[in-house]
C-alpha cells in the first residue's frame, strides 16, 4: 500500500456511512476532489487515469482489490476515469439513501 490510506479510507467512511443511513450522499465535487487525491497516491504513469494495475497497487488483499478495480472500472477497459468514478460513487451512495 503506497500511502494510500487517506483517499482509501475516505471512500470506505464516505459510502459506508452513507450504506449505514448515517449521512447524505456526497456532491460530485466531494466526489471529484477524492478522485483528485487518488490520482496523486495511484497514477504511476501520470496519465490522468488510475490503470487497473494501479488500483490494485491499493489494496494489500488481493482478493478484495480484483473486485474493487474491476468495479470501478465501469466500461472494462482497464483504466478508471474520473466520470466512471464518480458514476459509481454516486449510483452506490444514492441507492443507499
Amino acid at each position: 500500500m503506497r500511502g494510500f490510506t487517506t483517499p482509501g479510507l475516505v471512500l470506505v467512511a464516505m459510502t459506508g456511512l452513507v450504506g449505514a443511513g448515517q449521512a447524505a450522499a456526497p456532491s460530485q465535487e466531494t466526489v471529484r476532489a477524492v478522485y483528485t487525491q487518488l490520482l496523486v497516491q495511484a497514477d504511476a504513469d501520470k496519465d490522468g487515469t488510475i490503470s487497473v494495475a494501479e488500483c490494485r497497487s491499493i489494496f494489500t488483499d488481493p482478493a478484495i482489490s480484483e473486485k474493487s478495480c474491476r468495479f470501478w472500472d465501469v466500461n472494462k477497459d482497464g483504466a478508471i476515469t474520473e466520470d466512471e468514478y464518480v458514476e459509481r460513487v454516486m449510483r452506490v451512495t444514492n441507492k443507499n439513501k
